[in-house]
């Protein structure tokens, strides 16, 4: 059966809130909301560099980038990819050799370095300071 549904984020949020509920998990309704979000995003424009850049490459760019705010978006982007990599292409990490251990090892550490990030006095995006601390420490 297929369902239509014109609220593209009230399904993902729907299908998001039975997934966590199935799963035993609790997270802050920031964290909820900033994964909906970035559901709908990536199922209006898939990010290509997501399956085609090795994350090696995404942390080395990161880390080399002098402004900070785009050094913000630079890991927020390597971890909502290893996010998105890990929940919809966990066979195409097998085919290519890539551990999901590695993945969620990144991922977690990009969101981690965001959070940081945002949690400096100006720092980019300083309303999802608590969201982005939750998605590292509980990336798998």
């Amino acid at each position: 059966m297929i369902e239509v549904s014109g609220d593209m984020a009230g399904f993902f949020r729907e299908r998001l809130g039975a997934a966590l509920e199935r799963r035993h998990v609790q997270t802050g309704a920031a964290t909820e909301l900033y994964l909906v979000d970035l559901l709908t995003a990536y199922a209006i424009c898939p990010a290509e560099e997501a399956l085609g850049t090795p994350f090696v490459h995404l942390l080395a760019d990161a880390i080399h980038t002098t402004s900070p705010v785009e050094r913000f978006r630079k890991f927020r982007g390597m971890g909502d990819s290893a996010l998105y990599v890990c929940g919809f292409f966990s066979e195409h990490l097998d085919r290519r050799g890539v551990s999901r251990s590695y993945v969620v090892q990144m991922g977690g550490r990009a969101y981690n370095a965001a959070g940081d990030m945002a949690l400096r006095p100006g720092g980019a995006s300083a309303g999802f300071a608590d969201v982005f601390p939750e998605l590292a420490s509980r990336f798998d």
